[in-house]
Parts: structure tokens; sequence; C-alpha cells
């Protein structure tokens, strides 16, 4: 997906053989996923997400250890994250991987 990103100028997300959504790679992320990404980290995490993510982001899911927050404005996440001990972050923008994960469900597949 990060080649993908990098490389296309127009790209087709599909699923079982239907066609989800097209676009530049720009576009997808910004019609099908808020704009950045905090993944919390820790043995915590999942305690952590069910307890305070939703007060911080517009959508979150955990996945493992990792708690996966989405939204558009992480400012106030990051500042409450910081005076949390035990947890690890991580901003980042949102991705076609994620805009993926979100339209499908799934990881992708080989």
């Amino acid at each position: 997906m990060d080649e993908a990103e990098r490389l296309c100028h127009r790209l087709a997300i599909m699923d079982t053989g239907k066609l989800i959504s097209e676009g530049s790679p720009r576009e997808l992320i910004a019609r099908n996923i808020e704009a950045q990404v905090v993944e919390v980290f820790g043995e915590s995490a999942e305690r952590w997400a069910c307890e305070h993510a939703a007060h911080y982001a517009a959508r979150f899911e955990v996945s493992g250890e990792t708690a996966f927050c989405y939204l558009n404005d992480a400012q106030p996440l990051l500042a409450h994250l910081q005076a949390q001990s035990g947890l690890r972050y991580l901003h980042r923008p949102a991705n076609l991987e994620d805009v993926f994960l979100k339209l499908t469900g799934r990881e992708m597949r080989e």
C-alpha cells in the first residue's frame, strides 16, 4: 500500500470482486477516513481505549495490544497521552492501508 500511495495517480479498492472506492491516493484518504491516526500501545492499551479513546477519537479500534484512534485533531489526545504512564504512542497521518481496513474490514490478502 505504501508503494501504491507513492506511485499511483489513480487507484481502485476492490473486495470480493466488487469496486468499493476509487480516486487518487489523497482523494481516497480524504473521502474515506479521518486525517490522523494515533496508535496507542502497551500492556494497558486495551483498558485505556475502553475508558478514554471515545472521548478523543471520532473512531477507534483495538487490535492486540494496540489501540488505533482515528481523528482530525490529535492535539487533545496527544496532551492526554503525555500524562499517561505505561503507554507509548505513535502519531501519523492516515494512509491507504487505513482506508483499505476501514472499507473492507480485513487485512490485505496476497
